[in-house]
């Protein structure tokens, strides 16, 4: 009994070995699936810089619009200039975006409105002002390709009839 047990489990490791190939040429191959487009962000620096697992899903949505703008299919774009600049809007928030002549994200200028800060920024904020509740928010970010990316919490809170306005990074920092 062990030793069929043993000869079917060498049997199937061998033919799954062999059902594997090593050449180029049916690694390299490409797979089309009927209704689905996969597409590389263009602007993949600028996409991972801004976003993290802690950004909300709409300004997370805004910013893939931002990245995987082609400014170079915009009818007004003509190439002669430094630079382009792009405005994209939604409800709560909008970022106005400068594309080089290559297509690239030089610098944006993001704000949001009513963007919880992480959970870590909350906790820090309430160590240092404990019963206080956080009546407003707004929620800034800039990014310069050669200066990497500013976060910033403006937040109002509020105890009772108090008010306060902090700035905060995002690690809960005040700045």
């Amino acid at each position: 009994m062990k030793k069929s047990f043993f000869l079917i489990t060498l049997l199937c490791l061998a033919v799954m070995g062999f059902s594997q190939s090593n050449d180029d040429e049916t690694q390299n191959k490409e797979v089309k699936l009927e209704g689905i487009t996969i597409t590389p962000i263009s602007n993949y620096t600028y996409h991972s810089m801004v976003s993290n697992e802690s950004t909300p899903e709409y300004v997370q949505n805004l910013q893939k619009e931002v990245a995987n703008y082609d400014v170079t299919e915009n009818p007004n774009f003509k190439g002669d200039y430094d630079d382009f600049k792009v405005i994209f809007s939604q409800t709560n928030g909008r970022i106005i975006a400068t594309y080089g002549n290559d297509g690239k994200v030089i610098s944006t200028f993001e704000k949001f409105k009513d963007v919880a800060p992480p959970l870590s920024v909350r906790n820090e904020i309430f160590k240092l002002y404990p019963n206080w509740k956080i009546h407003k928010d707004i929620y800034r970010v800039t990014y310069y390709k050669d200066k990497g990316v500013k976060k910033v919490y403006q937040l109002q809170i509020q105890n009772g009839n108090d008010k306060k306005n902090l700035r905060v990074d995002h690690e809960g920092n005040l700045l």
